[in-house]
């Protein structure tokens, strides 16, 4: 998966702006308060939508933290490149979760899609939003280091699933098997010099 364009029309201090990236590594870069970590969580709300809560504190609510003030349109759009096939998530956040919209876009046919549901962060990573937060996006201002079971299991697939080693176990094997080869190897030879020298000294 491969993101391609953001269209933000309003979320928090920024509006109106659209974000193409290029191949290869994208960096954003500016001033404290510029906007960095706004782009990081409209990224984030596209993909996984912007998680209910009740929290009255603004730093601890997302929705009321990024809502215009001026009653502009709340969201925007983002498109990505997904197994050879682009597509557009529009969404639009109300006042509450019952309030917002979602819709996928097939770029190829130009008609909505249903390939994906409004849980497409879930469907595309296979990783819930905290564990979203805790490993592909980390605010700079959350560094919690904490596993919960998504992210545990999606880690332990991708451990199972390799080539080389299939586990821990096997892989403890293929080593000690190593070790074991090397020893004989350096004992016969130390074995080998120890009678040379005695029979050079005799």
């Amino acid at each position: 998966m491969k993101i391609i364009e953001l269209n933000i029309i309003e979320f928090g201090c920024i509006k109106d702006k659209k974000i193409t990236f290029g191949e290869g590594l994208n960096l954003l870069y500016g001033e404290n308060e510029a906007g960095k970590s706004t782009i990081c969580a409209f990224i984030y709300a596209m993909f996984y939508g912007l998680n209910p809560t009740s929290k009255k504190k603004l730093s601890e609510n997302i929705r009321k933290k990024y809502q215009p003030w001026d009653g502009g349109v709340y969201g925007g759009s983002i498109e990505f490149i997904h197994n050879d096939k682009k597509y557009v998530i529009e969404r639009t956040f109300g006042s509450t979760a019952k309030d917002d919209t979602f819709k996928l876009i097939d770029l190829d046919t130009n008609k909505e899609s249903n390939d994906f549901s409004s849980e497409i962060g879930l469907e595309l990573f296979g990783i819930e939003r905290e564990s979203f937060e805790r490993s592909i996006y980390v605010p700079q201002r959350d560094l919690e280091s904490k596993f919960d079971e998504s992210l545990k299991s999606k880690l332990a697939n991708i451990i199972g699933g390799t080539n080389d080693v299939q586990n821990f176990e096997s892989a403890i094997s293929v080593l000690e098997k190593k070790k074991n080869e090397i020893k004989k190897k350096t004992v016969g030879k130390y074995f080998d010099k120890k009678t040379e020298l005695s029979e050079l000294e005799n």
